[in-house]
């Protein structure tokens, strides 16, 4: 009995008081100084403010305040202002620990014209659950034990879906994985393809091939190469694939996924994923199939064979010859050149034309190489082909054009950076030629432009040359000064093949994505790590387990489970306020005659769900909107700035549930308890 009267004095006494204040004390100094060392408010709150233990020490100091009012039992008048001090005092600590336990802050994002009476709570995690067939999702909170561990099972829904945790981590990396996962490479109808990794130059290794489309279609070749040299591999790629296509995904050591492509007729095509993931995905039945990225190749599955295809050009060379001759087109010189041979040689223009193209396009080299052979028919038009009727210079740029070719073609075509092997050629016009490809191609990544710029700088600078005689040319050379000539008027195979038209049937592909994860080392600031938590779940007799990697928005992708029959998501938790809050309009406003913001608002139209009364204000900056049971709106942040688009606002909500009731009164009271207090001593002392 002596030890419990004991017990009651010391916790209603001044030196357990001074426990209490000297603990406080110390837990300010320490959350200062970890917040100070961390640059994180959740690191310090976690070991200080937020921890059991401060809760345990404003619960010591209800306590020690009402067991310092009771042991003036039995009451007399002389107490009642030391009573209605401490009872104030009480007041404001059970607000305190009432917000402590019960209050909330959150966030509610809104766009113009729509509302909400969601929040999203900060810093907490939480399962959000959608069944298929369902439009609501349900939030299960991960919830803590006595010890601080989070307890294994999170929920046991009525629908007999059983969550439970299996392991939670502090930070990881999260990329989406699309054509390259990891070890292999995979194309959605194909086998998976090992990754192959290339450190330099080496030689590339084939990871099988594929036919796309009908029977007839051409087959492909397949790579799958991981390089932090792209571009090199690239042309590695263009290289191989002069005969037959071909299509490689590189994947560098950030995880970026390139799709790099070369079609049936020398076509390049190439398209890049970001570590972060594509732009938009393909989402099977709303999510719970899963999602695939797609990727459309701009080269025709059909008609298959070559000799169609050929032939369809061919159709669209006529078609055009015929439509410049109705409309009385003159044609370009190199077109009319060729076209008067082909009238010599008693031949089809637009056949003979096509036939060029193709076996042109087929060497793949810039220019059509002399040492090629030609068919027969096509010999005879070349032997047939005169230059005289035209500026008696364009002969002699393209014959100086074929000699500089020669010497540094193959460089040329070779390397990425053509003009530097330019420079080490010492081009007289570099500087001009420099300039010109800086206003077409201001990044420099189309070799192409360069060579194209510098067969017309050849035909430009003809006069300054000495001439030749075109008359002693053989066939096969005029073959290739006809080439030079097409080049500077931007004519091939490729441009006649794209022009102005888009594949009937292009070559689609598409691909699963998965989540892939990286465990880091975790960061003090806490407000840079993403958890992870890896899951169980279970019906009926079905179980799988899956990860997923903390989504702070809470708006990323749901992954589906149990074969589709739910969408889960690793989030913060939401809750549903008392309030619907829809936003009319955001707005910046101004300084005057300046477009620097003064000033943010937001109108809003409130709504009690309850009783159905709503009421219209406007929140910014500096003006926040209360409720009379504790909710209070701050706007946190528009955007965007442009007037053409609807704007986005996050507003804070925070709510304090005792604050009106408990609080503010408890604050009241005290006041009152001090001011008779500081009254009855000085009657005391005037006595």
């Amino acid at each position: 009995m002596n030890l419990l009267k004991h017990t009651y004095h010391f916790l209603g006494g001044v030196y357990f008081a001074m426990i209490l204040i000297a603990s406080v004390t110390l837990f300010v100094i320490a959350g200062t100084f970890l917040e100070s060392s961390s640059q994180s408010h959740l690191y310090a709150a976690a070991y200080t403010y937020d921890s059991p233990l401060f809760a345990l020490l404003l619960w010591g100091f209800f306590i020690n305040i009402l067991f310092a009012a009771t042991r003036r039992w039995p009451f007399r008048w002389k107490h009642a202002p030391f009573l209605i001090t401490h009872l104030g005092l009480l007041m404001v600590l059970g607000g305190v620990l009432l917000k402590h336990y019960f209050g909330h802050q959150g966030t509610m994002l809104l766009t113009e014209g729509s509302g909400s009476h969601v929040i999203r709570l900060a810093n907490t995690f939480a399962i959000n659950v959608q069944k298929r067939g369902e439009k609501v999702s349900t939030s299960h909170p991960l919830k803590r034990n006595f010890s601080g561990r989070y307890d294994p099972l999170i929920a046991r829904r009525d629908d007999g879906l059983v969550l439970q945790l299996a392991e939670i981590t502090p930070h990881v990396s999260e990329h989406l994985a699309t054509w390259a996962k990891g070890p292999v490479a995979v194309i959605d109808g194909l086998r998976p393809m090992p990754m192959v990794d290339v450190i330099d130059q080496e030689e590339l290794t084939l990871a099988g091939r594929a036919r796309f489309g009908s029977e007839d279609a051409p087959v492909w070749d397949l790579f799958a190469l991981r390089t932090d040299h792209t571009e090199a591999v690239q042309k590695q790629v263009k290289k191989l694939a002069r005969k037959t296509p071909a299509l490689a995904i590189i994947e560098n050591s950030d995880h970026d996924v390139s799709l790099f492509a070369v079609g049936p007729y020398g076509d390049v095509w190439t398209q890049h994923i970001g570590k972060g993931g594509p732009e938009s995905l393909i989402a099977y039945d709303d999510g719970f199939s899963g999602y695939a990225v797609k990727a459309e190749l701009p080269f025709d599955t059909t008609p298959a064979h070559r000799a169609s295809r050929e032939q369809v050009i061919a159709n669209k060379i006529k078609s055009q010859l015929e439509k410049a001759r109705d409309e009385g087109v003159a044609l370009a010189t190199p077109l009319e050149i060729f076209k008067r041979a082909c009238e010599k040689a008693q031949v089809d223009f637009p056949d003979m034309l096509t036939t060029y193209l193709v076996r042109w396009n087929a060497t793949g080299s810039w220019l059509y190489p002399e040492s090629t052979p030609l068919p027969a028919e096509l010999h005879t038009v070349f032997a047939n082909m005169t230059w005289e009727d035209i500026d008696p210079h364009v002969a002699t740029g393209c014959q100086w054009a074929l000699v500089l070719f020669d010497k540094v073609g193959e460089a040329l075509e070779s390397d990425d950076a053509p003009l530097e092997v330019l420079r080490k050629a010492r081009w007289p016009l570099l500087a001009s030629l420099e300039r010109e490809n800086s206003m077409i191609d201001p990044e420099g990544k189309n070799p192409s432009v360069i060579l194209e710029l510098l067969t017309q700088q050849m035909l430009a600078s003809a006069a300054m040359l000495p001439a030749q005689d075109s008359r002693l040319a053989p066939p096969q050379q005029h073959a290739a000064m006809l080439s030079v000539l097409m080049r500077a008027y931007g004519i091939h195979m490729s441009t006649i093949a794209n022009d102005d038209s888009a594949p009937s049937d292009p070559l689609v592909l598409e691909t699963r994505v998965m989540p892939v994860h990286e465990v880091l080392s975790p960061s003090n600031k806490i407000e840079d790590n993403k958890p992870r938590v890896v899951l169980h779940a279970a019906k009926d007799t079905v179980g799988k387990a899956m990860a997923l990697a903390y989504d702070r928005s809470g708006t990323g992708l749901k992954w589906p489970v149990l074969h589709g029959e739910y969408l889960l998501r690793f989030q913060p938790d939401v809750i549903d306020i008392p309030y619907h809050v829809r936003l009319r309009q955001a707005r910046q406003i101004n300084y005057a005659n300046s477009n620097q913001a003064y000033s943010y608002e937001s109108d809003l139209v409130v709504t009690e769900m309850k009783s159905g009364m709503t009421r219209e204000t406007t929140i910014s900056m500096n003006n926040v909107y209360e409720t009379w049971d504790g909710y209070r709106f701050y706007l946190s942040s528009i955007s965007p700035s442009d007037e053409s688009t609807a704007k986005k606002i996050v507003v804070v909500v925070n709510r304090d549930p005792a604050k009106y009731w408990l609080t503010y009164p408890g604050a009241v009271v005290l006041t009152c308890g001090i001011v008779w207090l500081f009254c009855r001593r000085k009657k005391n002392d005037d006595e």
